[in-house]
């Protein structure tokens, strides 16, 4: 199975150079990674879709504009749209990461939660396959090199409560990752 999605995707265009330039729009998405025992929740996009089809994430998609308040009950909602776990189903479903990348001229923001299950019993989504994969095999599914990079400092991690922000950068076809942590530095 290929790892990186962006090199083997047919339209894939050079960067950063060619896109670089103002943001003119902002998209807001959330991402869940659920896990059941040893395994990772993780869905293949549908071959019908238009971006990325057959690449491997968690579950999730873009918030609603009403849900910008409460971006975890956004991936709740998510959450049961594709695999049928009701918010009572999810256990210590927390935000780890805030991914920062720009595609175009819009800046994308991806919130990624982590959270348990008791059952591997899923349901079904017209979104993409869902499938059960062992922890030590997640990273050989091919995926977007954001969430690769993610997932392994968060495989690295192991335990911790912070949440990090990555920003994406790249040059030519590398692309890397500046994590920093998110923290409360202001005193009221």
């Amino acid at each position: 199975m290929a790892r990186n999605a962006r090199a083997n995707h047919p339209h894939r265009r050079p960067w950063p150079g060619r896109w670089m330039g103002i943001l003119n729009s902002l998209r807001v998405m959330t991402t869940a990674y659920l896990m059941c025992e040893d395994s990772v929740l993780l869905m293949e996009r549908s071959p019908h879709r238009g971006f990325l089809p057959g690449v491997w994430s968690g579950v999730g998609g873009h918030v609603e504009p009403g849900e910008y308040g409460d971006l975890k009950s956004a991936c709740l909602r998510e959450i049961e749209e594709e695999t049928g776990f009701r918010r009572n189903d999810v256990h210590t479903l927390r935000l780890g990461y805030v991914l920062l990348r720009q595609r175009h001229h819009e800046l994308r923001q991806q919130f990624v939660y982590f959270g348990r299950v008791d059952t591997t019993q899923i349901g079904i989504t017209e979104e993409g396959t869902l499938c059960w994969v062992p922890q030590k095999n997640v990273l050989n599914y091919q995926m977007t090199d954001s969430n690769r990079m993610m997932l392994e400092h968060y495989f690295q991690n192991p335990g911790t409560d912070s949440v990090f922000v990555g920003a994406m950068h790249g040059e030519d076809v590398q692309a890397g990752i500046g994590w920093a942590t998110v923290s409360d530095w202001e005193e009221n």
